[in-house]
């Protein structure tokens, strides 16, 4: 049945011209049925083969099919009662043409070679991101392969062609997926390919609950190691997984000290005074306004009387309408609160560095954060932030060179979108937050530049492309040298 229809079924289909494409790719010539079972049920697949489950090829570890298929939703009796009636035939070598063992290579030698797949091309946080992680990767002295996400992410723009880069040929030493694993959907076959056929996987991913969805979990099988931007976010996954964990922080460049030239005209496009003093926050309505809490902002603004000051506080936010109900309370709140003004629309890269830079004071009253890249770039550029003492940001900002403002721990009572009922974030104290502004602006009006400047020093210190790539190197020496002791 195998060698008259099997094999040259593709061969036959093409000849006659059709075009055809494998469903579930194997990539390197191995027959992933036996060899690779787990994967192809993880991604999919609808059976296994009796013989796989009997043992029937060495090598194959099926230790723990009965919790595989029972997960994958399989009839285990059935299962049972099949296998016992099967027949006990080995397979012959010479017979079976689609049966060839993977590739096992030798231990993994320097230059390490490291495929990374991610949305370097977009622009968004997600992509500023990814560009920061290849800036370190460089600095690490391995060899690169990129995969560039090819199909569309959400609404954003992309800001670079998708294009393939290659070093080196042959399978990688470690597979890098940054995407988080309820977005894997968006890799093409080749690239789960590339996955399939790496030695190691590891997912830079991130989250900003104490709990994971439950659409993660079946890639959280998928990968030997998470390496995370925060000890937040470590923290949540080493709770729900038994593989390798280590904390690789995104990479915040520390540049020049911005220029105030464009300050005015930047005021004035915006409708405000020329002498203006602004509190910035900057934030994505896609990303849940209940989570970046901007209403908090504005009220704990309101509160601190600074607008009577001359003090103007400045929401930079896009995709509101995601969110209409919530988007329209806010709109509604800025509305009636003065000394507020909402941008809501994109800018142009130039323009929001413009912004950053003509703000004296940033702030976040998030409810939860997996890193805090906006409050980290604002420390990078010597500005006062003042935010939630809670979460990702909690690696970087401290009473040293910000102000962080106490919370309490809250848990949901409703389910908030991929944020499950039960799971806990933090509700900032308002109050706090209205003083810590008030704070700030009194070291801003006094000419006290110290807290800037060790915010500064601080993310040059822990953020740096070098940095980081000390933490990535230290990770994919662990995660090699796991895979080196399992092949032993």
């Amino acid at each position: 049945m195998i060698a008259a229809y099997e094999v040259p079924l593709a061969s036959r289909l093409q000849a006659a011209g059709l075009r055809c494409e494998a469903l579930f790719p194997g990539g390197d010539g191995t027959n992933r049925t036996v060899f690779d079972w787990r994967g192809l049920l993880a991604a999919g697949f609808p059976f296994v083969k009796t013989l796989t489950l009997r043992g029937a090829f060495p090598g194959v570890d099926i230790a723990d099919w009965r919790e595989v298929l029972g997960a994958k939703g399989f009839d285990l009796d059935l299962v049972a009662r099949t296998l016992a009636a099967a027949p006990a035939a080995e397979p012959v070598r010479g017979a079976w043409p689609l049966v060839r063992e993977p590739w096992r290579p030798g231990p993994a030698r320097e230059p390490w070679k490291i495929a990374f797949i991610g949305p370097w091309t977009f622009d968004n946080g997600l992509g500023e991101a990814s560009r920061g992680y290849l800036s370190a990767l460089w600095r690490t002295g391995v060899r690169l392969n990129l995969h560039p996400i090819e199909r569309p992410l959400s609404t954003h723009a992309r800001i670079a062609p998708t294009v393939t880069v290659r070093e080196f040929d042959g399978p990688a030493d470690v597979a890098v997926i940054h995407l988080n694993p309820d977005s894997w959907t968006l890799l093409t076959p080749e690239q789960q390919a590339v996955i399939a056929r790496a030695r190691s996987r590891a997912g830079l991913w991130a989250w900003e609950m104490d709990q994971v969805p439950d659409n993660w979990r079946p890639n959280f099988e998928r990968v030997e190691a998470i390496w995370a931007p925060s000890r937040y976010c470590a923290e949540v996954f080493h709770g729900q997984t038994a593989a390798r964990i280590a904390v690789t922080p995104h990479v915040v460049p520390v540049g020049p000290a911005p220029d105030p030239a464009g300050r005015a005209a930047l005021l004035q496009t915006l409708g405000l005074e020329p002498g203006a003093r602004l509190i910035l926050y900057a934030f994505d309505g896609s990303s849940y306004l209940e989570r970046k809490n901007p209403a908090a902002l504005v009220r704990a603004f309101a509160a601190s009387g600074l607008a009577g000051e001359g003090w103007r506080l400045v929401l930079k936010v896009k995709r509101l309408t995601e969110r209409a109900t919530e988007g329209a309370a806010l709109a509604a709140l800025v509305g009636k609160t003065g000394g507020v003004v909402m941008i809501d629309r994109n800018l142009a890269r130039g323009d929001m560095s413009a912004l950053f830079a003509a703000a004296d004071i940033y702030a976040s009253p998030h409810r939860s954060e997996g890193f805090g890249l906006t409050i980290a770039e604002a420390m990078a550029q010597g500005k006062l932030v003042v935010a939630s003492d809670y979460a990702g940001s909690r690696d970087f900002l401290d009473d040293s060179c910000g102000y962080p403002v106490p919370v309490r721990s809250v848990r949901l009572d409703r389910d908030l979108g991929h944020y499950g009922r039960g799971a806990a974030w933090a509700e900032v104290d308002e109050t706090a937050f209205a003083a810590a502004l008030k704070g700030a602006a009194a070291r801003v009006a006094a000419g006290d530049r110290s807290l800037g400047l060790a915010a500064r020093d601080r993310i040059a210190e822990r953020l740096s492309a070098e940095a980081v790539a000390l933490a990535l190197r230290e990770a994919m020496a662990d995660l090699i040298g796991a895979q080196a002791a399992r092949a032993a």
